[in-house]
């Protein structure tokens, strides 16, 4: 769980979980619950993602990294439209 707020360095509360959906290099689409937490002092609600997601992304970092870097077309789950987003 998110110790701090990123914004005002105040304790966070744990609040809940939500589902993130994230499609994987072999091409299946998997359910995580990701933990939220609360800032009291900010009021807002903070998602804690695993390393290997990015926020608003819904691939695999490591796929889109290798995307980037020209290393595995091949076998890259993603259409040819977003391979093209993430090479612009």
């Amino acid at each position: 769980m998110l110790s701090v707020c990123p914004h005002c360095s105040t304790p966070l509360s744990c609040h809940d979980h939500r589902v993130r959906y994230v499609k994987l290099r072999c091409g299946i689409r998997v359910a995580l619950a990701v933990p939220r937490g609360y800032c009291a002092k900010c009021q807002r609600l903070h998602t804690e993602l695993p390393s290997f997601v990015r926020p608003y992304k819904h691939y695999e970092a490591s796929v889109m990294q290798d995307v980037v870097d020209d290393k595995s077309l091949m076998t890259c789950p993603a259409d040819d439209s977003t391979i093209r987003r993430w090479k612009a």
